[in-house]
This record gives C-alpha cells, sequence and structure tokens, in this order.
C-alpha cells in the first residue's frame, strides 16, 4: 500500500477500455526504501556473444532471458537487482509462500516493517538517462524505442542527462536486468543489457522495474488468475514465483492483466519444456509476457502511480 490516497478507477471503464483496445483487464508494488548502495557496480561485465538478434519469435521477459544465457548473477525473481538493505528489507517484509494448487506452503512470515518512502519516485515523473557508448546501434535503437513505448502514454519523462547527473544508464551487461524504482543517491543507476535483451518487451520490462513495478505473477491476487506448476520449475528457482501478502502488495484496485509487460510467460523457467504458469482462462494462455510493450493497464497503473492519472494518452 503506497502513502497517498489514489482514487480508484471504475472496472466497468476499464473493462470497456480493455475490449476496445483487444488486451486483458495488471500490478505495482510496494515500493523499496531508497537505500545507499554497498558496492555500487562500476560497470556491469561483459556477456556472452548473441545468439540470434534478428529473431522474430516472441521475446520473453529479463528474467527467461537470463536463464538462457546461463548467468550466476543473483537477482531476485529472475531479474530485479536488489541493494544489501533492500535484500534485508525485502526478507523481513513478505511472506514467503509457494502455492500448490489451493494448499499454500509458508516459508517464514516475518515481521512487516514500516519500510515505504517516497524516496523511490522519480521525482516528477522525470528520469535523466544515458545509453552508454559500447551498445550496439541495434541495442541503442531498441532502448529508444521502449523508452518511447513508456513515455508516450504516460505522465513520465526521459531526458538525456549529462555524465556527472543522476542517471538511469543502459550500459552492456551479462544480464537482463534493473533495480526497483530511483536509487536518488546514486550518479549512475544501471540498467543491464545483456545480448538477447535487445527486444522492445525485454527492454520496456527492465524499464517498468525502474520506475517502480515488479511482476504481476506475484501479485497477492494471483491465485484467482494463475496456477503455479512448480514441478515444471527449475531446480532452486521457485522463489522466482513466490507470491506477495496483501498486507504487501497494492494495486490500486486494478484487475489483473494477463497480458501485461511484467507478466511472465507462460514456459518461464521451465525444466521439463512444461507451462510453469498455466491461466485459470485458458485463452490468455499465450497472451502472458507475448506483448510489444506497456498495455493500457500498465499505462493506467504507472499515471495512477505517479499521480497523473489524467495525462494517460493510450492509443489502441
Amino acid at each position: 500500500m503506497f502513502y497517498s490516497a489514489v482514487p480508484r478507477v471504475p472496472l466497468a471503464l476499464i473493462a470497456l477500455i480493455s475490449w476496445l483496445c483487444h488486451i486483458s483487464p495488471a500490478m505495482i508494488i510496494p515500493a523499496l526504501r531508497n537505500e545507499h548502495p554497498e558496492n555500487v557496480p562500476d560497470k556491469m561485465a561483459i556477456g556472452k556473444e548473441p545468439i540470434d538478434n534478428n529473431s522474430d519469435r516472441m521475446s520473453p521477459t529479463g528474467g527467461t532471458f537470463n536463464q538462457y544465457l546461463g548467468n550466476n548473477i543473483r537477482l531476485f525473481e529472475g531479474d530485479i537487482i536488489l541493494t544489501k538493505q533492500q535484500e534485508k528489507i525485502w526478507n523481513q517484509t513478505f511472506n514467503y509462500a509457494m502455492t500448490f494448487s489451493n494448499r499454500t506452503i509458508r516459508m517464514g512470515r516475518k515481521k512487516r516493517q514500516a519500510y515505504r518512502s517516497d524516496n523511490y519516485f522519480w521525482q516528477d515523473g522525470i528520469v535523466p538517462y544515458r545509453i552508454d557508448s559500447k551498445l550496439s546501434q541495434h541495442a541503442k535503437d531498441i532502448i529508444k524505442k521502449s523508452i518511447e513505448k513508456w513515455e508516450s502514454s504516460t505522465c513520465i519523462t526521459f531526458i538525456p542527462a549529462s555524465n556527472k547527473k543522476n542517471a538511469l544508464v543502459f550500459v552492456r551487461g551479462s544480464s537482463c536486468s534493473s533495480y526497483i524504482g530511483h536509487m536518488s543517491q546514486w550518479t549512475k543507476q544501471p540498467v543491464s543489457i545483456g545480448y538477447n535483451c535487445e527486444h522492445i518487451h525485454t527492454i520496456s520490462h527492465e524499464i517498468g522495474h525502474a520506475l517502480g513495478f515488479l511482476h504481476t505473477h506475484t501479485r497477492a491476487d494471483r491465485d484467482e488468475y494463475i496456477w503455479i506448476k512448480f514441478n515444471n520449475i527449475q531446480d532452486g528457482l521457485s522463489s522466482n514465483f513466490m507470491r506477495s501478502s496483501r498486507e504487501d502488495n497494492y494495486n490500486y484496485g486494478l484487475p489483473y492483466d494477463y497480458g501485461s509487460v511484467m507478466h511472465y510467460s507462460k514456459k518461464a523457467f521451465t525444466s521439463n519444456s512444461g507451462p510453469t504458469i498455466i491461466p485459470r482462462y485458458s485463452w490468455y494462455e499465450d497472451t502472458m509476457g507475448s506483448g510489444t510493450g506497456p498495455t493500457f493497464i500498465d499505462i493506467l497503473m504507472m499515471n495512477t502511480h505517479y499521480k497523473c492519472l489524467g495525462m494517460s494518452n493510450f492509443i489502441c
């Protein structure tokens, strides 16, 4: 839950516009307090050579790419980088639970802390950014198109930054990953663009994290919409599918969005080619993780989150 009282959007209106735009009725997460990091990376490690940059196949989200690349980086939910302080807060706050059908296996309920702060927002929705010169021209073009996806329909404004200005910096890395929200005390907040991350869907997803979003499939109400097939998940990766508690997850009253740019695909982290996420409504099976950028619900939630609801400019 966030500090401010934000007006809820009538669900009938959402459903109507979603239907008209041919998209499904999405997600934001509790903010992490902005702590000064220990050992802020000066640069990200170089990853493997590209395998198929021109592929027209469905582009997975960052966490799935990290799985393909075999990265050993310790990432939360597959593609989220946490500072040490954030990791500590997260462990003390979330209800670590794995759900098997209707049965929940709880892994320890820690004391909830009042860790939320307005400091993690990008002030006035303005995001200074830089693109590292080491990235290919193709990657630079995709990053700019991904930025445009968010900027064209929200009140978020991305502006080129000087070298000394606090900025979001897109760098060549060994993973597709991002921190959550704005690290206001840093001069450089990296978004890692690994090889094969150069897709609009993937980079839009990582930008969503940098603006404050977590994954849709971890919503507190997700069990009403999806089943998690833990038997199909790779060993040691079940934590990527943990569910947030209702106390720690607030979605502004907006509906679950299978098509959200923040939703993982049906075979994310699969160990046997079988599905790891099954929608309760089968017609959404290929919707999950298949978009080319933020959906109407993503846009609506971002503008609600940044208190500029009247500025939505989504075009079907």
